[in-house]
């Protein structure tokens, strides 16, 4: 729960950001009055094994903002992240509909361990499950998670 209250705490508090969101690049065929959802964001430092990385990440909290997700964000920066924060820690599963980079998809339980990580696909639609019950999901630009030592196991904090 440490993870969840440091999270909000920041994104109601901290001003400075490391860089600026990916932009949402709606495609031509969406409907003209359809507005993306918001997400709170926070600067924060991501404590791994292999050291201390800044990072600028992007909390999904309410239904809508974890439907759509990174849904049609052309490129990520390697200090960027979105983070979800479901509503209760049990097997989660999350696929690439819409989505346009490839992401590491990190499972993290009430304990801030990782509990698995899949490798996603640009738009696959293929479910792709934690290999154990989650509260959290982090995601990422794919192969940033070898990049920071993260793996099954893995304690990660944010402050």
């Amino acid at each position: 729960m440490r993870f969840l209250l440091i999270a909000l705490l920041f994104a109601a508090s901290v001003q400075a950001q490391t860089t600026a969101p990916p932009p949402i690049d709606l495609p031509d065929d969406w409907p003209a009055d359809f507005t993306p959802p918001t997400y709170p964001a926070v600067s924060l430092t991501m404590t791994t094994p292999k050291g201390e990385f800044p990072m600028f990440v992007e909390l999904a909290l309410t239904p809508a903002a974890q439907q759509f997700g990174l849904m049609f964000r052309p490129d990520l920066p390697d200090d960027y992240g979105m983070l979800f924060v479901m509503p209760q820690e049990r097997v989660q599963a999350f696929w690439m509909q819409n989505t346009l980079s490839p992401l590491d998809i990190i499972y993290i339980n009430t304990d801030n361990t990782v509990v698995s990580i899949a490798k996603g696909e640009p738009l696959d639609t293929t479910s792709l499950p934690s290999q154990g019950p989650a509260k959290f999901v982090f995601e990422i630009r794919q192969g940033l998670a070898d990049v920071y030592g993260i793996k099954s196991g893995t304690k990660l904090t944010f402050e």
